[in-house]
Order: C-alpha cells, then sequence, then structure tokens
C-alpha cells in the first residue's frame, strides 16, 4: 500500500501541473535577479544566515509547510453546490492561462494566478532546494522531500559552473514532465464538473475529452486563484498516514521510513543518496572549478595520493599486474555515461620492451581495435616533470548486453615513474568532453607519484 502510494504521490509532483508551478518560482526568481541584480540571491543567503544566527527551529522553517501540508484542505463550504457558469468559465480561464504563462516561462505573469498560500509554499519549497540538509528535509512532509529531491536529480543535467540564477532552468528543462509541459494545449483544457460556493471552488478537469484532475480554486480579493495547496495536502495526507503506518509496523522511526522509500525511488546507490539529500547550494560538482571541493584518495599499492570532488564514487579493478581506480562523477539525469577519471598502473619494469614508446605503440593499437575505436590525435608532453604521451581517442561503449550504445572519447596520459606504469584517463561523452575537460585534467593535475 505504501510503496503504490508513495509512487502515485512522486509522479504526482513531476505531473504537468506540479511542474508548471516550480517553473513559475524559478523565473520569478531570475527575473528579480536579472532586474535587480543579486537580490535574490542576497535574499535567500540572507534567510540562510539569519536562520542560523537566530537558532530557527525545524518547526519554525516549516511552518509554511506545517501550515499548509499537515492535514487534507480539500473541505468545500458546507453550501457547496452548482457553480455559476461565470464562475466555471473564470477559473477555467485561469487555469489555462496559468499553464500557457508557466510553458513561456513567464513566471512573472503566470505567479499572478496563483494563491497567496500556493506562492509561499514554492518559495519555502525553492529554499529547501538550495539549502536544507538531508536531516532537516526528512521532518518535513512527505511531499516536499519528494520535490525538493526530484528537483535536485534533475539538476545533475549540468554538473559544472552553474550558479543560483541558473542552476534550477537545467533541472525544469531536462526532467521528463517539461516535455509533456511544452505540448501541453491549454485550449484542450475544460471543466467537467464543479462545486463550491462564495469562497472555493473544486473542478473536474477534463483534457482533450479525457478526465484530467481535479484542481481547487480560491477567492482572493474578489479574484479567483490557482490553490496547488489543497493538491498537494491531499497526496501528501495519505503519504503521510502510510509511511507512518509502515514505521509504526516496521518499529522505525518516521523519518527513516521516509528516506527509504524516496532512495527506493531513485534505485538508492552511493551517487543518487549524494544526489538526492546534498542542497545544491553545497553540490561542488555543480560550483565553477574553483569553488569544488576536494577529497583525498591515497593508492594503498602504488602509494600515489589524488584529490577528487566531494560526492563522486571511488571503485577499483585489478588484472593481472594492472591496478585500476576509478574516480565517477554523479549520475547525470537521462544520460547513460558518466564522466568519469581513470588511474591506470603497473609494475612493468625497466626493460627494452617496456619503454614508454613501445608500450604507447601498443595502446594505440589497442584502441584502434575497439569496437569504433578511432585515434583523434598523439603527442609528446611533459607531465609533473616525467616525459609522457598524451593520446585522445574515440570508441562505443554497449550497455544492456550489447544492445544499445553510447560513443566515448577518453584523454590519456602515458608516463613510466622509474619502473611503474601510470595511464591517466579522463573520459565523458563527446558532446560534453570539452565541457568538463577543465575539471578532468584539474583532478589528474593533482597526483603525487611516490618517490
Amino acid at each position: 500500500m505504501l510503496k503504490h502510494s508513495l509512487t502515485k504521490g512522486f509522479f504526482a509532483v513531476v505531473a504537468i501541473l506540479i511542474l508548471a508551478g516550480i517553473t513559475v518560482g524559478y523565473f520569478v526568481f531570475k527575473n528579480s535577479a536579472e532586474n535587480g541584480g543579486d537580490e535574490a540571491s542576497s535574499t535567500f543567503e540572507e534567510r540562510k544566515v539569519q536562520d542560523e544566527l537566530s537558532g530557527a527551529s525545524d518547526q519554525d522553517i516549516n511552518e509554511t509547510e506545517d501550515a499548509v501540508l499537515s492535514k487534507p484542505q480539500y473541505e468545500v463550504e458546507e453550501t457547496a453546490g452548482n457553480v455559476e457558469e461565470s464562475d466555471k468559465q473564470a477559473v477555467l480561464k485561469i487555469a489555462r492561462e496559468f499553464l500557457t504563462e508557466s510553458n513561456r516561462k513567464n513566471g512573472t505573469k503566470a505567479v499572478t494566478y496563483l494563491s497567496e498560500k500556493t506562492t509561499e509554499l514554492y518559495n519555502q519549497l525553492y529554499y529547501d532546494v538550495f539549502y536544507t540538509p538531508k536531516e532537516k528535509l526528512l521532518v518535513k512532509s512527505p511531499i516536499t522531500v519528494a520535490i525538493v529531491t526530484s528537483i535536485r536529480t534533475d539538476a545533475t543535467k549540468e554538473t559544472l559552473g552553474l550558479t543560483e540564477k541558473n542552476i534550477l532552468s537545467f533541472a525544469i528543462s531536462n526532467s521528463s514532465s517539461d516535455s509533456a509541459l511544452s505540448s501541453f494545449s491549454p485550449d484542450k483544457l475544460s471543466v467537467d464538473r464543479a462545486s463550491g460556493g462564495d469562497r472555493t471552488i473544486v473542478a473536474k478537469m477534463n483534457y482533450d475529452g479525457k478526465p484530467f484532475g481535479t484542481l481547487t480554486f480560491t477567492r482572493e480579493n474578489g479574484a479567483w486563484k490557482l490553490d496547488y495547496v489543497t493538491l498537494l495536502s491531499a497526496i501528501n495526507f495519505v503519504l503521510e498516514s502510510d509511511i507512518r503506518l509502515f514505521a509504526d509496523r516496521n518499529q522505525i522511526e518516521r523519518e527513516e521510513a521516509l528516506a527509504y522509500f524516496i532512495e527506493s525511488a531513485y534505485f538508492y546507490k552511493q551517487a543518487s543518496s549524494y544526489q538526492i539529500w546534498t542542497p545544491l547550494s553545497a553540490r561542488y560538482d555543480l560550483q565553477p572549478l574553483q569553488n569544488i571541493r576536494f577529497a583525498s584518495y591515497t593508492d594503498p599499492l602504488f602509494q600515489y595520493t589524488m584529490r577528487y570532488p566531494e560526492g563522486w564514487e571511488i571503485d577499483m579493478t585489478q588484472k593481472d599486474a594492472l591496478r585500476s581506480v576509478f574516480f565517477i562523477a554523479p549520475a547525470i539525469s537521462n544520460n547513460a555515461l558518466r564522466g568519469s577519471v581513470v588511474v591506470n598502473a603497473a609494475y612493468v619494469g625497466e626493460t627494452a620492451e617496456s619503454s614508454l614508446e613501445n608500450i604507447v605503440n601498443q595502446e594505440e593499437n589497442f584502441k584502434k581495435a575497439e569496437p569504433g575505436g578511432e585515434i583523434l590525435s598523439k603527442e609528446a608532453v611533459s607531465f609533473k616533470g616525467y616525459p609522457a604521451y598524451k593520446l585522445v581517442s574515440l570508441k562505443l561503449r554497449t550497455f544492456d548486453g550489447g544492445k544499445s550504445y553510447i560513443k566515448q572519447k577518453t584523454q590519456s596520459i602515458m608516463f613510466k615513474a622509474g619502473p611503474e606504469l601510470y595511464n591517466l584517463d579522463y573520459k565523458h561523452n563527446p558532446d560534453d568532453f570539452e565541457q568538463f575537460k577543465l575539471l578532468g585534467e584539474e583532478i589528474l593535475s593533482t597526483i603525487v607519484i611516490r618517490k
């Protein structure tokens, strides 16, 4: 029951209407930043600092969400009955125009169709995406956690050089729901039936003659406004009840149960854990190069040391004398191939056969023989004071047992340190290779070879 409900709720938060609201939140922020310098960014930073200095409790920080999401808010007035045709047409016009402006990414206009509580909620969600860490996020509503982790994951489509003014646009434009929003035709939206009173209307909507969902509208200052809070609180009420039931049955904390099902939705692994729980402001793989925070690695066999961005995975393989250590970037949405840096090291001795020139020639022939193998360039260089060769090559990486493939571009630096051979690779798909080359080269430049 819980898994079914959570999955249903999770997909609901990335559905067309919810995404439209998130789009609005981003573009309102973007317009503010462009029209007033970094005013929007400064506001977020000031709020973050104020929260820290004031020792704001989770209850204080969650006040907006507690007020609007802690219980279902879909009650309709007792006088609910037939809605005047003029009001039906008014709320339909609001829904259509909101989706139209959201599709145009005109946040300044689209936000005017939302209720005050909805706007407050999206401002809170936007703040959570950037700043709220796992332990504070998990005490919030399930729907909040689902929305926040969804946006953080989609933001991994781009992993370098983004700022607060453009990072969310990548999350929005690269999500599957944005494609649905862009193909959405507001004119096909209609009201099937509606009930309510003077202050609230609940409308069953159709799209192209088929059931679309329920929207709630509230009257503010004489005008009807879209009320997302009602929709989200109804979904949240079911999720929260099921999560607490699951926690009781398994004798675990509510936050542990929530984390389990969020991680299950992302096929939990180390990389996805880093993406969904790390605030975007702390995602150092999303920062300009000078702001990236590095961790250290020391190889227990060859004793070299390396620095790599926090949050990257480390893997190792050993085949005969060759030891390969992989430093792998977090998964990128809609991309099967992740950027990586690989240190290949082997003890080869100092014979004529093991000369650098011979080994490089063997490597060149090997790369040519691989599926789709091609040498793009070869040149003699110097690396860390060692004579070296740089090879740039292409090959095809296969997936699904050879059913699908993708091109991979590799830059290799090969050199010898006494009897030890080192082959340092930076790998990525050709489209992203140049964009992240600077980061790859920076990581490789941190290697320190044991003398």
